[in-house]
């Protein structure tokens, strides 16, 4: 009864850095193994995993219960962490109890800005009322769209996006040179960046 459950269990692991990996967990000795889809698996020191939990909530509550430290900060760390996890609700809740304990932590105006942009809804880019750019537009057509992008969100599209993109997707059998499929990623030549 006391051997553990080789069957993978839909989850979340909460690392010790602060990271969260969601998929299929199986505790295998010293590692965890996650897998994220059928084709991809992790492997995970078991020293670097804080906890293995089913939701972000409990995840929240597990954090809450271990804080450790004099003052704010504590409630600040978590609140950070909460923000970067979706959890609004929590962050707001952690905020208060900072103010509580120290309402002069200049960290506090910093994370109810990042509260405040991360719960409003951004008004529409110029790119989202006009027009959709329909399949097989011309490239004068697409560069137009793209220019009406704001240079931050393009900024951030080729630094995090487009590397998955032309590296998993690009080169895998579902969008490289030799797929079926409608649409071919391109990559660019050697030592040139992408466009």
């Amino acid at each position: 009864a006391a051997e553990p459950s080789f069957t993978p269990q839909a989850g979340l692991l909460l690392l010790r850095n602060g990271h969260v990996i969601e998929g299929r967990i199986t505790q295998a000795g010293d590692y965890y193994i996650v897998l994220l889809d059928k084709a991809s698996e992790l492997r995970l020191p078991a020293k670097d995993v804080e906890a293995q939990v089913a939701t972000l909530d409990e995840a929240y509550e597990l954090k809450q219960h271990g804080l450790f430290g004099r003052g704010a900060q504590p409630h600040l760390e978590l609140a950070d962490w909460c923000l970067r996890h979706g959890l609004h609700r929590r962050c707001g809740e952690q905020l208060v109890e900072a103010i509580r304990i120290e309402a002069d932590n200049p960290r506090i105006a910093e994370l109810e800005r990042r509260l405040k942009i991360a719960t409003t809804e951004p008004p529409p880019s110029p790119a989202a009322r006009s027009a959709p750019v329909a399949m097989g537009s011309t490239a004068e057509q697409i560069e137009k769209a793209v220019r009406a992008v704001p240079k931050e969100s393009v900024e951030r599209f080729t630094a995090v996006v487009q590397p998955l993109l032309m590296n998993r997707c690009g080169a895998s059998a579902c969008h490289g040179p030799n797929s079926k499929n409608g649409l071919h990623l391109l990559r660019p030549p050697a030592g040139q960046a992408p466009t």
